[in-house]
């Protein structure tokens, strides 16, 4: 897995570490004139800059692909970035158009991404008032990160690269093996443009290309989660000194010294007026940290930002906050039959045999948010604004999960008893041998179905679970039923046909649902299992 050293006298390449970029499109598709965009996706993308119910997804169908041409083009001008920055409009389009070819066919880390979390930065910096702060150049690395920072995304992991001791793992010595991927691979991208004669940053003087670089750098950097809890420790210790929750403590602190103070009836009544007044007051005057150069360096703001839109399909309606998490879901399980395949140990949340279930994949969200994301959100909320709508959301959507995560544990052991019941009262039954056998089918196959009944189905992110669950449930009584009738019949002459029913009952119920590639867990044991098997579950 290593790579032969260079000749002696032979540079060393640097795309012999890293995937080589992709070969770029036909000059039909690196022309803007020339691509198939609607009205109706154009319009679309303009009225998505202000709203945080934007949907990437959407507009890459509408668009046939260009999702971040179109969000690109619709950001950079709302800032009026190419102007200030001299940039050319066709360089900035040929660019927007390579990075959308390069960023490659991952289910989650693609272009789509790149421009979702384009726009996410875009809406936190402006909607908060952090514009005032930024300089054109920041604002314009601040942008451009954003778009770069999984561009050529391998589809893997830092650990993954590691564990493989890969090309990227030894150039990069175990460092943030993928942000600096993606940084070598988006400036060799504008290498190669300026090569062809667009050179996206040719107008800016050295000094200002070299501090653009430089921040873009930093903000991918940012992007590593293996520093995601220091960097929340260092966002929590700003939120003890100066964030909302410790400003509105001070201030009914000092209302209730205000109130104490008040002797008499009338007193009090004078003091609880005052307080609830200053208090107001304080809280009204309060102006997040983050608006101090002197507390948070520029740096810091734009790291925050880039963080803030990375996990940004956390704080997204669920419906589209669950259709990214499919995305990201098959992704890692796609990892981990690869790693399987080799031969090595595979990385957390990329099993699909042993993850495959709804309540697996509920419970990992459940951590997700726990961990993750709701630290990080709520140390934000703290310092920009208690009330912002991205971390209601959020709260929303872990509620959602945690809802799910109940509901199966008070549903799985449910299902379970109502198995063993049914088949002890059909077992009470007289019957011959194979009648005995081919219930204990009858039986295995509605202990399935409602099993599947609570699988994860990535085919289809937006079926309701409760009418799918309810579908399925139906079915599996009816084939429950039918085995409870067998005994009313010949044993001799029923039996075969029967088993062949029950079968045809318990397939026709699965194939029905939409096909999901997901390993659903199997239960143990002989009839069960060989069910299991001929379903292809």
């Amino acid at each position: 897995m290593g790579i032969p050293p260079p000749l002696p006298g032979q540079p060393l390449e640097l795309g012999d570490y890293l995937i080589p970029l992709p070969h770029p499109p036909s000059e039909d598709l690196l022309h803007p004139g020339r691509l198939r965009i609607g009205r109706s996706a154009r319009k679309m993308a303009a009225e998505m800059v202000d709203l945080w119910t934007f949907d990437v997804l959407s507009l890459q169908e509408a668009s046939r692909g260009h999702a971040l041409y179109l969000l690109g083009l619709a950001v950079f001008e709302r800032h009026n970035l190419l102007k200030a920055c001299r940039i050319d409009m066709r360089a900035f389009e040929r660019f927007l158009l390579r990075m959308e070819h390069g960023y490659g066919a991952n289910p989650y880390h693609n272009s789509m991404h790149g421009a979702d979390v384009l726009m996410t930065t875009h809406l936190f910096l402006s909607k908060y008032g952090f514009l005032e702060r930024l300089s054109s150049l920041e604002l314009l690395a601040s942008l451009l990160g954003a778009l770069m920072h999984d561009f050529n995304h391998p589809g893997t992991t830092n650990a993954h690269e590691a564990k493989l001791h890969s090309a990227r793992a030894i150039i990069y010595s175990d460092s943030s093996i993928l942000e600096r991927h993606h940084l070598a691979s988006s400036f060799e991208l504008l290498r190669l443009l300026k090569a062809e004669g667009h050179d996206l940053l040719g107008g800016l003087p050295a000094a200002d290309y070299q501090t653009v670089r430089s921040l873009i750098i930093d903000i991918v950097l940012h992007t590593d989660l293996s520093n995601h809890f220091k960097f929340v420790s260092r966002l929590q210790a700003l939120c003890t000194a100066k964030g909302h929750s410790q400003s509105s403590n001070t201030a009914d602190a000092a209302g209730a010294t205000s109130a104490g103070s008040s002797g008499g009836a009338a007193g009090s009544g004078g003091g609880v007026g005052g307080s609830g007044g200053t208090s107001e007051a304080e809280s009204s005057s309060w102006v997040s940290t983050l608006h101090d150069p002197e507390s948070v360096d520029v740096r810091l703001l734009l790291g925050l930002a880039i963080k803030f839109a990375d996990l940004g399909h956390s704080i997204k309606p669920f419906h589209l906050h669950k259709a990214w998490t499919v995305r990201v879901t098959n992704e890692f399980w796609a990892l981990g039959d690869r790693e399987r395949a080799l031969g090595v140990p595979i990385s957390p949340l990329c099993d699909r045999e042993a993850e495959g279930s709804a309540m697996a994949l509920a419970k990992s969200q459940v951590g997700f948010f726990s961990y993750v994301c709701t630290p990080f959100y709520a140390a934000i909320a703290d310092l920009v604004d208690p009330h912002m709508e991205p971390y209601a959301q959020l709260l929303a959507n872990q509620n959602e999960w945690a809802v799910r995560v109940e509901r199966a544990n008070k549903l799985e052991p449910k299902l379970e008893q109502d198995g063993l019941t049914t088949r002890r009262r059909l077992s009470s039954q007289d019957g011959g041998e194979d009648v005995d056998e081919a219930e204990d089918e009858a039986v295995d196959a509605a202990a399935l179905l409602r099993r599947l009944s609570t699988r994860y189905d990535p085919s289809d992110s937006e079926r309701s679970d409760n009418e799918e669950f309810g579908r399925l449930s139906e079915r599996s009584e009816e084939v429950r039923t039918q085995a409870s009738e067998w005994h009313k019949g010949d044993a001799n002459g029923r039996t075969a046909k029967a088993k062949k029913d029950v079968k045809e009952e318990a397939e026709g119920a699965v194939t029905s649902a939409p096909p999901a590639p997901v390993a659903v867990v199997k239960p143990s044991g002989g009839l069960l299992s060989r069910l299991a098997h001929k379903l292809g579950c």
